[in-house]
């Protein structure tokens, strides 16, 4: 896979890295999400997305394509939502506003009827 071809993947709202799935899971498993975290968790053991060749990044940089539905999509941004108000009150902060984001981006998109990646 050339370059140009893998950040048009990245860019898409339903690849996430393996540091955005590894946060999200640990704000979800407390809220008990259940089928939800498990669907995220086989998405990790999963393969990632092809890479460049030359591609030199750690694994938390792997990207990841997260097959969730648009119900999955809508409750995982419900419940991190819930999780990050706890956090951001108790001062706590650690980019949970991008997660959002991506999560809210991530509903738009299903929501629009956009297909997914495979």
């Amino acid at each position: 896979m050339d370059w140009a071809e893998y950040k048009v993947l990245c860019d898409r709202p339903d690849c996430w890295s393996q540091h955005m799935l590894t946060v999200c899971i640990a704000l979800l498993a407390p809220c008990d999400q259940g089928p939800l975290v498990a669907k995220l968790r086989k998405t990790l053991a999963g393969t990632p997305l092809p890479r460049p060749r030359d591609h030199r990044g750690p694994k938390e940089t792997y990207m990841y394509w997260l097959g969730l539905t648009l119900c999955d999509a809508r409750a995982m941004h419900q419940s991190l939502g819930r999780a990050a108000d706890e956090l951001l009150r108790a001062g706590q902060d650690a980019g949970l506003r991008a997660h959002l984001a991506a999560c809210a981006e991530l509903v738009h998109f299903l929501e629009r009827g956009k297909q997914t990646y495979p």
